[in-house]
C-alpha cells in the first residue's frame, strides 16, 4: 500500500499494491507500506518530545505491579509471560500498559513537600489473559529498558513520544515555582531541558500554555549568586525564559523549556500570562 499526498496534513490518493511473492497458507509475511508526506494533523511548530519521566505520589498508589512470571530469568522481555496485580482498576483483554520504576523522589524545594517521582520507562506491555478481578497475564509489547518482577504498571494516557506546541494562554497563572528537572535533577536547567512546576490541571493549566520564568533582583551581590530565586523589593522583574506544558497534572505540570537566556535553578519563579499567545523573552 502506497500513500501520495499532494498537502502537507492529508493524503489525498491510496494505491494498493500487490506482495512481490505468492504467500501459502499460514505462511508469514511482511507487507510492505511506503509513505508519502505526513499523515495525520501535526501543528506547524509543534517539536517531538519523548515522554516525560515524571509521575504523581497518587499515580504511584495507583499502579499495578508486576508480582511474578512463567520465566526462570530475573531479567524479563518478550515472549514471556508476566504476571500483573492491579491496585484498582479492572485489566481488559488488549489493554495496553507502561511498566515504569522509580528513579527518585521529588521534594518542593521552598516547601519541602513531595511532588511525585522521577521514573524510568521500561516497557509497554499488553494483557494477554484476565487471571481475575485485579489479576492479568500481560506480554512485552514494546520494550526500553531491563523488566523485573516488582516494576510497577500504569496506564498509557499518551505516545511515549508525541508532539507539542504553544497554544494562547487563555488565564493568568501565578505563583508557579520550578520543582525539578526530570531526567537527570540537576541544579541548573536550560533550553531543552524537561522541567516540573507545582501547578497543574487544578490551578487552570493546559497542555502547551507557555510559562515564563523570572527574576527579580541584582545578581551581582553574593546574596543573590548563592540564591537567585528570591525576589528583591525594589527590583523590576526580568525574564529569563519559557516553557511550554507537556503534561499536565493536577497539582503539577511537566514542560519542555523552549527559550533560555540564563540557566534556571530549582525554586526559580514563573508564571502562565493571558497575553493572547506566547511572547519571547527579552534578550
Amino acid at each position: 500500500m502506497r500513500f501520495f499526498s499532494s498537502g502537507e496534513e492529508v493524503p489525498t490518493q491510496v494505491e494498493v499494491g500487490q506482495p512481490e511473492a505468492e504467500v501459502e497458507q499460514g505462511e508469514m509475511f511482511e507487507d510492505k507500506v511506503s509513505v508519502f508526506g505526513q499523515i495525520g494533523f501535526r501543528p506547524k511548530n509543534a517539536i517531538n518530545v519523548a515522554s516525560p519521566g515524571f509521575v504523581t505520589n497518587r499515580e504511584v498508589e495507583e499502579s499495578g505491579r508486576l508480582t511474578g512470571s512463567f520465566a526462570e530469568s530475573e531479567m524479563l522481555s518478550y515472549p514471556e509471560r508476566i504476571y500483573v496485580e492491579f491496585n484498582q482498576k479492572a485489566p481488559r483483554m488488549g489493554d495496553i500498559y507502561l511498566v515504569f520504576r522509580r528513579a527518585g523522589e521529588i521534594i518542593h524545594p521552598v516547601t519541602g513537600d513531595s511532588i511525585g517521582f522521577i521514573t524510568e520507562i521500561l516497557a509497554e506491555v499488553k494483557v494477554i489473559r484476565v487471571d481475575g478481578p485485579h489479576r492479568a497475564t500481560v506480554q512485552i509489547w514494546k520494550q526500553y529498558d531491563e523488566v523485573a518482577r516488582g516494576n510497577l504498571v500504569g496506564p498509557v494516557n499518551e505516545p511515549v513520544i508525541r508532539a507539542i506546541a504553544a497554544r494562547p494562554n487563555e488565564r493568568d497563572v501565578k505563583d508557579v515555582i520550578v520543582v525539578s528537572d526530570v531526567r537527570r535533577s540537576p541544579t541548573m536547567l536550560g533550553e531543552h531541558s524537561l522541567t516540573v512546576m507545582d501547578k497543574g490541571s487544578d490551578d487552570g493549566v493546559k497542555n502547551g500554555n507557555v510559562f515564563t520564568i523570572y527574576r527579580q533582583q541584582d545578581p551581582l551581590p553574593h546574596s543573590a549568586l548563592m540564591s537567585p530565586q528570591v525576589l528583591q523589593e525594589g527590583v523590576p522583574r526580568e525574564d529569563i525564559g519559557q516553557c511550554v506544558a507537556f503534561e499536565v497534572k493536577a497539582k503539577a505540570t511537566v514542560c519542555l523549556v523552549t527559550r533560555s537566556i540564563r540557566e534556571f535553578v530549582l525554586g526559580d519563579h514563573a508564571e502562565i500570562r493571558a497575553s493572547g499567545g506566547p511572547k519571547r523573552a527579552a534578550r
